[in-house]
């Protein structure tokens, strides 16, 4: 086969551009320069020296003229500086101010704190739903209004129906203080919530030796009748009276049922409080057959808020059933009663120990000519235990008014 010719091409040579020429004829031209021939160190010293300004030449000067006219200078220089520039918002993502990231708080956190009223107040240190400091039981345990203990035992008394539900096997625990403050505070903060099964759960083992201030204020009505107490303060079971466990057929369970009816559970309760009872129950009768029976060694008691027995005579059996009585409450009560108090009772013999005699008109709406009535009958009623007391040599009694 014929040999094939390929076509051969020249590779084309770059030409120089002229720049390139240029830099390098100047290139050779500054080299022969007398600066370049000179690079030693006195040369580049002295090429610096040259350069530089000179230290000694007068600077320009800031002017210090001041701007303000001299006219208003002497007015301007003993005035007040300007107050700073207000800061001006600073506007985060979508419009809002800065605030601590993540959702904002619940409405409940920003409300301010409830501030109890001087009438809730004056009715938890009275213990009777009306003003005054004085109807309380004494000798019972203070906790200020900021401390914590105040708060938690003010929840529990509000929410007294919820945890007798779900803190039924827990309630017993409680120290024999606490109980007796915790039954003030729901007399001040739960009027009639109180009921007779409620105090078999703070009272289940029966151990309650240390236990002396029983307040049952505004708690005697409906809910809690003097019939329903004494199966709690005897220990026996709920509506299971001494008459009815007699009655009951005699096997173990009512042999036993009967024993402890006759045991009182509050052996050691010397400070009671029944103050403001419903007006069903405010009965004088039922009074006396609870305090003989249940409660005879009473040396406390408050009747703030009782009503005039009515029948002659039931003030002295009264007094003849509670020999151990040193303080006497009958605040807010009619002014037949401190008649009878003074007509009936012996001050120099069944109440001889009586000590002090709490007679405080506290109640708010009581008609002026009936507050003054009751004044009289306090300083009649006074007048004679002193007068007694005086001729028997017996102890000093103060009435309280």
């Amino acid at each position: 086969m014929p040999k094939k010719h390929l076509p051969k091409f020249l590779k084309p040579q770059p030409s120089l551009h002229t720049s390139h020429t240029s830099s390098s004829s100047s290139s050779q031209n500054v080299s022969t320069t007398p600066a370049a021939r000179d690079q030693s160190v006195n040369g580049l010293l002295a090429h610096l020296r040259t350069s530089q300004p000179n230290p000694d030449t007068p600077r320009r000067q800031i002017s210090t003229i001041p701007s303000v006219p001299p006219s208003l200078q002497l007015i301007l220089a003993n005035a007040e500086p300007p107050p700073p520039p207000r800061p001006r918002p600073q506007i985060g993502v979508r419009g809002r101010r800065n605030r601590i990231p993540g959702p904002p708080p619940p409405a409940s956190w920003l409300a301010a704190p409830e501030e109890t009223s001087n009438e809730e107040e004056a009715a938890f240190r009275a213990g009777a739903g009306v003003g005054g400091d004085i109807n309380r039981l004494p000798d019972l345990p203070q906790i200020g209004r900021h401390r914590l203990a105040h708060a938690a035992l003010v929840a529990v008394a509000r929410n007294w129906r919820f945890h007798t539900v779900y803190d039924q096997h827990y309630l017993y625990t409680l120290r024999p203080g606490l109980k007796a403050l915790l039954l003030s505070y729901i007399a001040a903060h739960n009027a009639g919530a109180l009921q007779a099964d409620d105090l078999l759960l703070l009272f289940r083992d029966g151990d309650d030796e240390d236990f002396t201030h029983l307040d049952l204020s505004r708690a005697v009505g409906p809910s809690l009748t003097f019939k329903d107490l004494r199966s709690p303060l005897h220990g026996g079971k709920p509506g299971v009276t001494a008459v009815e466990a007699s009655s009951v057929s005699d096997d173990w369970d009512a042999a036993a049922d009967t024993a402890v009816v006759g045991r009182t559970r509050f052996a050691a309760v010397t400070h009671i409080s029944l103050a403001w009872p419903a007006a069903s129950e405010a009965s004088w009768a039922r009074l006396i057959t609870f305090v003989g029976q249940c409660v005879p060694t009473i040396t406390h008691l408050s009747l703030a808020g009782w009503g005039h027995p009515g029948a002659a005579g039931v003030l002295r059996r009264f007094a003849r059933s509670l020999l151990c009585l040193k303080w006497l409450d009958v605040s807010d009560c009619p002014a037949g009663i401190y008649d009878s108090l003074r007509e009936e009772v012996e001050w120099d013999r069944a109440w001889r120990g009586v000590e002090t005699v709490v007679c405080v008109q506290a109640g708010e709406g009581t008609p002026q000519g009936i507050r003054e009535e009751r004044g009289w009958a306090v300083a009649a009623l006074r007048e004679h235990i002193r007068g007694v007391r005086a001729e028997v040599g017996g102890r000093w009694c103060s009435v309280v008014e």
